[in-house]
Order: C-alpha cells, then sequence, then structure tokens
C-alpha cells in the first residue's frame, strides 16, 4: 500500500483512496517559532484583532451619519463587552481580549481554568446589567435635564441589553442559563 508521511509522527494510508491521490496535498511541517511571544506582543497582537474586527463597524457608522443609533449601538457593544472584560480581569483572567464579529456582535474572552461558577455567572453578568443601569440613568437624567443628544442611547442601552438576557445561545442569557442548568 501507498505510505504517505508528511514529516510528523502522523502518517496515514491511502489504500482505499489511492485513485484520488492527485487531490491530496501533503504540506511541509509548519515552521515553530524561535520563541513564545513576549508579554507586549501578545497584548500588542490582541489590541490589533479588537481594532481591526471593529473598523467596519466604525466605518458603517460613520457612513450612516448624521444618524445617531448606529454609533449608540456600536457605544452599547462597547459598554457591553468592557463590563464582560473588567469583570474578567477582576476574577484574574489571563489572555484577555475583544473581537467584534461586523454586523453581529462582538465577545470577549479570556482565560483561567480555575474560574468558579459563580465568577463565570458574575462574568456574563457583567455586560448586561451595568447597560442596563446606565441606560436608566440616562432616561432619567434626559427626562430631568432635557439633553437631546442622549435620546437613542438610553433606549439602545436598555433594549440591547434585555435582549441579550434572552434565554437563547449564544447570548448571555442563554449562556446564564446554562450556567445555572448545568452548575458550571
Amino acid at each position: 500500500l501507498p505510505r504517505i508521511s508528511n514529516g510528523h509522527a502522523s502518517n496515514f494510508y491511502l489504500a482505499p483512496y489511492s485513485h484520488l491521490k492527485h487531490l491530496l496535498c501533503v504540506f511541509p511541517p509548519a515552521a515553530k517559532p524561535s520563541s513564545a511571544l513576549t508579554d507586549e506582543e501578545a497584548i500588542s497582537t490582541r489590541l490589533l484583532l479588537a481594532i481591526c474586527t471593529l473598523a467596519p463597524w466604525v466605518a458603517f457608522a460613520v457612513a450612516t451619519l448624521p444618524s445617531p443609533w448606529p454609533i449608540c449601538l456600536l457605544l452599547a457593544l462597547i459598554l457591553h463587552e468592557l463590563g464582560h472584560l473588567a469583570a474578567m480581569f477582576h476574577f484574574g483572567y489571563q489572555n484577555l481580549g475583544i473581537v467584534f464579529i461586523p454586523f453581529l456582535g462582538a465577545f470577549a474572552y479570556g482565560a483561567n481554568p480555575a474560574a468558579t461558577s459563580m465568577q463565570r455567572l458574575l462574568i456574563l453578568l457583567a455586560g448586561p446589567v451595568p447597560g442596563i443601569i446606565l441606560g436608566s440613568t440616562l432616561v432619567w437624567l434626559n427626562s430631568s435635564l432635557h439633553f437631546d443628544c442622549l435620546k437613542p442611547l438610553p433606549n439602545i442601552l436598555i433594549l440591547f441589553n434585555l435582549l441579550n438576557l434572552l434565554p437563547a445561545w449564544p447570548l448571555d442569557g442563554g449562556r446564564i442559563c446554562s450556567a445555572i442548568v448545568t452548575g458550571k
């Protein structure tokens, strides 16, 4: 039987698929980095990722000016994810970052294998709860001080974060329900 080795420990046989050998591409082993990224390089990489994935959101918000709605939605999204990020930082998570998914949403990420279920639950709540509180505060401020520039922001903050609490995966509400039901 023909045998192909790709330079790694894994080898495979082409036996029943030898007639498809022209479709196979065997790549040389990937070069291993000479050293791991330094902390500064890792932070710079995560920051660059956040900025690059945020760019389409910003471009859309600017393109739709003078309408304040897209900018308010972008602010609500950023504040929401910063809430998750702040809670992760508080609980000692490492390798923190945010990735924005153009026109769909965003997610904050980090690693802490020793995080408790309660910590993970509080991290999930740290996104929507501050947004709802801030939106409610802005509604009160707008009603008493009549700031016209604040009109869409409180509504978007409240609606965006309440919708995020719906018990549907992958929204925070779905993850909260899953954490409560499974205890993880």
